[in-house]
């Protein structure tokens, strides 16, 4: 295997990683971990680069309704942060 690429955030809103814009994240269920951290971690160990996909559409947004996205620029660069650092 050469590469992954995973959905960090799926237009549902849910999140695989310690979101601090919403508690519909991984970090909230039974489970309690950074999913996105650990495959950072065991990417860089096994030599695998690892590409992220995340939806800037939020069912789960007020504003999607309306035809926006859901996401402002500023939740999209806390977001691009937070699954940059996971596993640091």
């Amino acid at each position: 295997m050469k590469y992954i690429v995973i959905t960090t955030k799926h237009h549902d809103g849910f999140a695989l990683f310690d979101s601090k814009d919403t508690r519909w994240d991984v970090m909230a269920t039974p489970y309690g971990r950074d999913i996105i951290g650990q495959l950072a971690d065991a990417c860089r160990r096994g030599g695998i680069r690892l590409g992220f996909y995340y939806s800037i559409m939020d069912w789960h947004h007020p504003t999607t309704c309306r035809g926006a996205t859901g996401n402002s620029p500023r939740v999209l660069t806390r977001a691009r942060t937070s699954i940059a650092t996971s596993g640091s």
